[in-house]
């Protein structure tokens, strides 16, 4: 009995420990479908609608095996309409719409905290 007692209370710390363990994010690759073609003929799309380019960036993108490709990111805006585009450019030959819609919100920055150069 005195083996029990001193089992249980060997037992009992790591149970408190499994339960704080904090489950990490489900993160996927998924398929989607986009629009591709060349720079030239993708930027035709945001122009049909009035948007200019309001927002660039440069990065990369990770493939499932963690390479990374560099590309510039396009955000096109109609500040009269509140549609928007957005393009990932990952080379000289292509560029993609990643997402497009309508509605779009400026929401004005905390100035306490200085982003970008």
């Amino acid at each position: 009995m005195k083996h029990l007692i001193i089992l249980f209370l060997m037992l009992v710390p790591f149970s408190v420990f499994a339960q704080e363990e904090v489950e990490a994010p489900q993160v996927y690759w998924a398929m989607k479908p986009i629009q591709c073609g060349h720079p030239d003929e993708i930027i035709k799309i945001p122009e049909s609608y009035g948007e200019k380019p309001m927002i660039t960036g440069t990065g990369l993108a990770l493939n499932p095996n963690g390479a990374g490709i560099p590309v510039k990111i396009v955000f096109g805006v109609n500040t009269q309409t509140g549609t928007w585009t957005l393009i990932e450019i990952n080379g000289e030959n292509q560029a993609c719409v990643l997402g497009s819609g309508k509605d779009l919100m400026l929401i004005k920055p905390d100035n306490s905290k200085k982003i970008g150069t």
